[in-house]
């Protein structure tokens, strides 16, 4: 399966644990990391693993590069999924 993670706005090595240990451990493989404000950049710049794996804007560039599925990957306040990602 090829998967996409999720982690809009929040891609860094404190807010993006669940991210990180996909990219490190995860038997699937990771075609992109979405997050806007990250866009055009490498995983492994900002959380030091994922080397090779792009930040893309969206789920629609996420698709493009063969997206199966995506993973939320930043953990949610009170457990509940963020509004932000509710529209995607």
């Amino acid at each position: 399966m090829k998967l996409a993670i999720l982690a809009e706005g929040q891609f860094a090595r404190a807010t993006a644990k669940t991210a990180i240990g996909v990219l490190r451990y995860a038997p699937f493989e990771v075609v992109a990391v979405i997050d806007s404000t990250r866009a055009g950049t490498d995983a492994a710049q900002h959380v030091g693993v994922g080397k090779g794996v792009p930040v893309v804007a969206s789920v629609d560039d996420a698709i493009a590069r063969g997206a199966e599925a995506i993973l939320i990957g930043t953990a949610a306040a009170g457990g509940r999924i963020a509004d932000q990602y509710r529209p995607l």
